[in-house]
């Protein structure tokens, strides 16, 4: 069973991550638009009914460019800021909440419509039993450098990737 109290304490200390202490002059690759939601991080998402060893997607990272600012994206940008300012009382439901709201805005996104879709519905899945992670958590401006992607890993994406413990190949 998966434990989604520790992840919720991962989740969290990623979004607690100072981009500029991680990855130094680098930093400056990422997108950084005023009231955007750009300098949170982006921790990923795992379905309710993820098990251990299930499917996860591993993306690159959040993408460029502005994202469109509408009443799912505001509400995700809510959930992330609660989630990164929860107490030990709240962590968990926080947590909960994120996950609920981006069970509803994935479906919005490029890459879950073209590609997470069509490959689990021929395996007779949905979005609450995967987890989607990005390598690297922040949007960016400008290409990420593979020190960018190397920092991500060790500082939190190897803990994420060993918690929900995918198969491997």
């Amino acid at each position: 069973m998966i434990d989604r109290t520790e992840l919720s304490r991962l989740w969290q200390a990623i979004l607690r991550t100072d981009p500029h202490r991680l990855f130094g002059r680098d930093a400056e690759r990422l997108a950084q638009r005023p009231g955007s939601g750009d300098e949170l991080p982006q921790p990923g998402f795992v379905g309710p009914s993820y098990r251990l060893g299930g499917v996860l997607f591993m993306g690159k990272n959040p993408g460029k460019g502005a994202v469109p600012h509408n009443a799912l994206e505001e509400a995700h940008i809510r959930a992330l800021r609660n989630l990164q300012s929860a107490g030990p009382d709240s962590l968990l439901t926080s947590f909960e909440a994120l996950t609920e709201d981006l069970t509803r805005i994935m479906s919005a996104w490029d890459i879950v419509r073209n590609y997470v879709r069509p490959i689990i519905s021929r395996a007779d899945m949905d979005l609450d039993s995967i987890a989607y992670l990005n390598l690297l958590k922040w949007r960016s401006d400008a290409e990420p450098t593979m020190s960018m992607f190397r920092r991500s890993w060790q500082a939190h994406t190897n803990d994420q990737f060993h918690q929900l413990r995918p198969p491997s190949s």
